[in-house]
């Protein structure tokens, strides 16, 4: 009776997450999470992210961009360069200290794809359609047929690269990057999520960006509230 109990005991056990194993911030972000395993291991991901390793090559063998940042994607399939000098704090309803903007180059591995076979389509039987002209019937017989589908040839592996501009905001860790979605996104690839972990706790002492496209308006009272209580961690810290 005792073994089945420990048995039975220890399959409970081991089947639940061990809590105590995660972060308590992760724990905290992914509480209300309906995929909390998954919320947990993304966000263990993330903690990975690092700064490419220095090299004539990065990990796609390409050829690292020289003083560029550069961030490498958990999985390394993917790396990013950042410009140094484009990384500004970016004036938002006429104030800086919540976002900043930086111009970056991604590389992604593109995997290779198989060549495809072109085919025959189903086969057209011979069909015959008359119609009638000037009180006479005429016929016309069309032949058997099948329609051609020709194939695509191999494509070998590759590296796609995009050229963009960032712009993050450090109080809602959300941002715009990409030329094909400039929308707010709060998803976040591996290089935005580590320029936030590099830049939002002193974006106040970033260069100031001349894009004044955001300039316009009146800072609202989480605009304040947030670059106010940066400020309070920056001077904290220095002290």
């Amino acid at each position: 009776m005792n073994r089945l109990l420990f048995f039975a005991l220890s399959v409970s056990l081991t089947s639940q997450p061990v809590l105590a194993q995660v972060d308590s911030k992760i724990h905290a972000l992914c509480i209300d999470a309906k995929d909390y395993s998954g919320c947990v291991n993304l966000n263990k991901n993330s903690k990975k992210i690092h700064k490419a390793s220095k090299g004539k090559r990065d990990i796609l063998g390409k050829k690292i961009i020289k003083g560029w940042i550069s961030y490498e994607a958990p999985a390394g399939k993917s790396v990013s360069y950042l410009s140094p000098e484009t990384i500004q704090k970016l004036m938002v309803r006429s104030t800086f200290g919540r976002y900043f903007e930086f111009s970056y180059l991604q590389r992604d591995y593109v995997p290779p794809v198989p060549a495809k076979q072109g085919y025959y389509g189903p086969l057209k039987p011979e069909e015959t359609t008359c119609e009638w002209k000037s009180g006479k019937r005429y016929c016309t017989t069309y032949p058997a047929s099948r329609t051609w589908y020709p194939g695509t040839p191999a494509q070998p592996e590759s590296v796609k690269e995009e050229e963009s501009l960032a712009i993050v905001d450090c109080k809602d860790r959300t941002a715009k990057w990409s030329q094909a979605n400039r929308s707010w996104r709060n998803k976040l690839p591996y290089f935005i999520q580590a320029s936030i972990k590099d830049f939002c706790h002193r974006v106040e002492s970033l260069p100031k960006s001349t894009n004044k496209k955001y300039a316009s308006g009146t800072p609202s009272s989480e605009d304040i509230e947030f670059i106010n209580k940066n400020r309070s961690k920056s001077k904290s810290k220095k002290n």
